[in-house]
Order: C-alpha cells, then structure tokens, then sequence
C-alpha cells in the first residue's frame, strides 16, 4: 500500500478504529475462546438458578446456598440471562465487556477534562489494549464492573468544583453514596475502602475539611445503608447462619483466616496487567510526581493519592488475589494518557528522532521474535499448531512494518498499522489457542455430552468433586439443571432414602467410598487421554439403595387373603 508523503489519519477515522478494535477484543468468541473457570461458574451458576426458582435473594450453587458473595453479579447475570434467553457463556460474560467499554468511556472523558483532546485518545487506547482489561473484561466475574463503580464514584469526586451551587452538591453526593452502596452489594467493604480510602486522604491532604460533610448527605446514606442492610436482613431471616459466613468473609478475610501470601505477590501481578504500557508508565510518573508535590497540583495529588490508598489497602490485606488490583488500574491509565499526550505533541513538532540503527535492530528483532514463536513455540501445541504459526507471521510483519514507519517517521502509518496489526494477531490466537490449553474443556464436553446422551432430564447429585472452590466445581454448570449437591455421605445417605436411586458426579478415584451406601453401577468415565490436567477424571454413577426386610416388618398379620 502507497501512502503518501506524510500519511495522516483523520480524528473521526481513527477513533472509529479504535472502538472496532476494543469493540473486536471484548466481544470476539467471548463464549468459545475458553470454558468458564471456577470464579465464572461460581458466578453464573447461582445465577441460572435463581431465573429458575424466582428466588432472587438466597443464591445457591447446586441447590446449596452459595453466601460468600453479595448478588449484584448474580443479578447481573440473570438479567443477561432474562434479557437473551439463555446462560450460555458469552451471555454470562455480556455483562464484564459492557463494563469495560463503559470504563473506556470514562477514562476518556475524564482525560480529556484534565489533559486535553490527545490524552482522551490515549487513554482510550490504553485501556481498550491494557491485559487487565482484555483479561478481566472477559469473564463472567463482577470485578469489571465493580471496577467501572469504583471509578465512576472517584471521578465525581475528583471533578467536584469548588463552588459548586448546594443544588447540585447534594445530587453529586446522592449519586456517589448510592453507587457506594451498589460496590458493597458486588463485594462487601471492599468497593467502599477503594473509594473512601483515597478521597477522604485526599481531602486531608488538600485541608478540605469542610468535604467530609458531604459523606452525611440524607438521601445518599439512606440508599447506601439500605443497600449494605436489606439484602442480609432477607437472607438471615431464612438462613441464620448466613452471619458466620458473612464475617468470614470480611473479618476473617482481613485478619489472614482465609490465607496469607508474601508481600512480593503483587510486584509480577503489576507488570504483567499494566502491559503493553508499563513503559509508558513509568516514563510519566517522574512529571507527575513533581507536579503533584512541587507544584501543587491537586489533580495529580488525587491520582497518586488514589494509587498509593488503595495499592497500600490491598497490599496489607493477608489475603491476597490478582483481581484486587483493579481498583487501583485507572489511575494507571491517567498516567500513561500523559505519557502519549506528550509523545504526540513532540512527533508533531519533529522532535522526535530514530536512528537508522535503532529502527534496523528492532526490525531484526522483529523477525526473530516470530521465527521463534513459529518454529520452537507452535508445536508445542500440536491442535492450535497453524494458527499460532499464522499469529507469529502477523507479529512479525506488524512490528517490522512498524519499525519501518518510525524509520520514515511516518506516526500516523505506524499507529495503524500496530493496532491493526494486533487486532489481527488477537483474532487468531483467541480461535483456537485458548481453547487448546484449556484445561477445563475434556471435563466440560463430558458434562455436556452425559446430559445430552445419558441423563436428559433426570437430576443429578454432585458429590466428592474438587477444584480451586472446594464442592463448586464448574462441572456444575454444564451439567445444566437439575443439579444438586451432597457434601458429605451422611447427606447422601439422606437423599437415598427419600429416592432409591441416584445419579451421581463424582471424582472415579472415589467411587470405592460409595459401596457401603448401596450397588453402584458405572455408567461412564472420562477417558484417561481426555482428563483436564489438574483434576482427575469425573465419572457418572448410578446408587442404587439396597432392599431389606424393613418393608414387610409392619405389614398386620391376618390381612392377606
């Protein structure tokens, strides 16, 4: 393709390209690039069964009450489920990817009230390629979208003028008390210390003391109270026991009852979500810092503020997970939005200069990048083998023809050519790769074809099934409904006596366990070639419950004819 002297990409053109690029990463093959993993099911699954009950206050996983989480995820879920007629994966994911592209909303806007029309499109442009957004915008977990509350709550503080009319005051503050109260019904305390945690040491900081009478708006607190109050009330008023659970799961979790972890964990957790743009990163903290706290700027206070609270609030926490992160990824964007305004602005002024021999390494590099991805890497996975060998073709033509732009300083050509580029390795690396090193799909095509070709509509008992959450294996989910669950034999001891027979799940190391309960008939295993590589091969069964005389024992005597 010839393009002329200095090729330039008009601002409607390029960002149509790039809401087609996030809009293609978030929503290709969402339901088929992989199995849903055991976060996802513990999502979807309760979900499926409250649209069926018509119970939307006590979520159960197998008909077993699943009280770890608030419903908001669950809610979510089912309405996806309500809205398109069904729980498939792509529906149960629908509801992350709408959040990311609502994040990338945000951030846009918010970049271009405080940096200006460049930073809108950089920041855009990170968090539509960030891997923390790729990853986690793509799974049927409620962290997204919670990620999206958090932000929303901080950008209205952030933005609040200082003589905002009392009007107008009091409806900011509603509207921020209220999603306050939605982030505790996605995950407890956790969304409200991401939120109140940086603003009110903001508000320290910066001496605005008369800010924390805000926090005692009527019509805000009365919403967020009803959110943190009315759920739990409704749930412990069917099952007391709902409160150990609950202060397991905020207390314990705080104090290291659920486990601890090094206070190393996050450091490879940061690099690895912030990519491609740690550089970018770390290049505009330096400037940001100073203008924070040499030249007082507030807006660059409240992002560094924001960072340090909430890295400082998780990285205390014993209990620690990569999602916790996500709280703290806006302010990432904010900061790397800079680094492209400034990059931008030199590339228009010429400023910016290449050498021939920089341009003609990264080129090479380039080259043996993609030899090594397709000649050592590919085989490795023999079913995805020719897509991963097409992927590392398309990596290594984009960045050589990148190299090559920046060789002719050509920015514009270079920026289409990267994104495009990446959309095109991204479409051929997410049809089949991820589906070949998935672990969980030989166990859900055993799941998917038992009920289709066994069990119809017959119930089935999980029982003595592991994974990551002990009894809530994702099985659970493509078995479809009805499932239910046994946790222990004297439960399944039960079930046998209200039913003489029963279909059961369970892990075929374990079958031996069942002969004293009763005849046990293997109906089908999973092929030892097919089991998923961490946990072992499932097996259905049927128990049968054996006869004794306790039917006749009762029977009168003298009534036979």
């Amino acid at each position: 393709m010839k393009f002329p002297k200095q090729f330039r990409m008009r601002p409607v053109a390029a960002w149509l390209l790039l809401l087609t690029a996030a809009v293609t990463f978030l929503f290709f093959e969402l339901g088929d690039f992989r199995t849903l993993g055991s976060h996802e099911a513990v999502a979807a699954v309760p979900a499926r069964e409250m649209a069926r009950t018509a119970d939307w206050i006590v979520p159960r996983y197998a008909t077993v009450p699943r009280l770890q989480k608030p419903p908001v995820v669950y809610w979510l879920i089912g309405f996806n489920g309500w809205l398109c007629g069904s729980f498939s994966e792509f529906v149960v994911r629908l509801h992350s990817a709408f959040a990311a592209l609502g994040l990338l909303a945000l951030m846009s806007v918010w970049a271009a009230r405080w940096y200006g029309r460049e930073a809108a499109f950089g920041a855009a442009l990170v968090q539509a390629t960030s891997v923390w957004v790729l990853n986690y915008g793509r799974r049927a977990e409620v962290d997204m979208f919670l990620c999206l509350i958090i932000a929303t709550s901080l950008f209205l503080v952030a933005t609040q003028p200082d003589q905002e009319s009392a009007s107008k005051r009091r409806w900011r503050w509603f509207g921020i008390l209220s999603l306050l109260g939605l982030s505790w019904m996605c995950k407890f305390h956790y969304g409200p210390a991401m939120v109140l945690g940086p603003t009110m040491v903001h508000w320290v900081i910066q001496r605005r003391w008369r800010n924390f009478l805000d926090l005692f708006n009527p019509l805000g607190m009365f919403v967020g109270v009803a959110c943190v109050v009315v759920w739990p009330w409704l749930v412990w008023r069917q099952l007391p026991e709902a409160m150990s659970v609950w202060r397991t799961e905020t207390v314990g979790r705080a104090v290291g009852e659920l486990g601890r972890d090094p206070w190393w964990f996050y450091l490879p957790n940061l690099v690895a979500l912030t990519l491609p743009w740690t550089i970018n990163l770390l290049r505009a903290m330096p400037k940001s810092w100073r203008r924070a706290w040499h030249s007082a700027d507030e807006r660059e206070r409240f992002i560094w503020t924001w960072l340090a609270v909430d890295l400082g609030l998780v990285w205390l926490s014993p209990d620690k997970h990569e999602n916790y992160l996500l709280a703290a990824m806006p302010p990432v964007t904010l900061f790397a939005c800079q680094s492209w305004a400034w990059t931008v602005s030199l590339m228009r002024r010429g400023l910016v200069q290449v050498p021939a021999v920089i341009s003609l390494a990264g080129g090479l590099a380039s080259v043996a990048l993609g030899g090594f991805l397709f000649i050592r890497v590919a085989p490795r996975w023999p079913t995805a083998q020719f897509d991963i060998q097409l992927a590392a073709i398309c990596l290594a033509v984009t960045l050589s023809m990148m190299w090559w732009w920046i060789h002719r300083r050509q920015w514009a050509a270079t920026g289409l050519t990267s994104l495009t580029g990446m959309v095109g390795c991204y479409l051929l690396l997410t049809v089949s790769t991820n589906r070949a090193v998935d672990r969980r799909l030989p166990t859900a095509e055993f799941a998917q074809q038992l009920r289709q070709n066994v069990l119809g509509d017959q119930s089935i008992c999980m029982f003595g099934v592991g994974g990551v959450l002990p009894g809530m294996n994702p099985v659970v989910y493509y078995l479809q409904d009805p499932v239910c669950r046994a946790n222990t034999i004297e439960e399944l001891r039960q079930r046998l006596q209200e039913s003489p027979e029963l279909f059961l799940i369970i892990e075929d190391r374990q079958i031996s366990s069942l002969k004293a309960l009763g005849d046990v008939e293997r109906i089908a295993v999973m092929e030892p070639t097919s089991f998923a590589f961490r946990e072992p091969p499932l097996a259905c069964v049927r128990l049968q419950r054996k006869f004794t005389e306790i039917s006749t024992a009762s029977e009168p005597v003298g009534d036979h004819q």
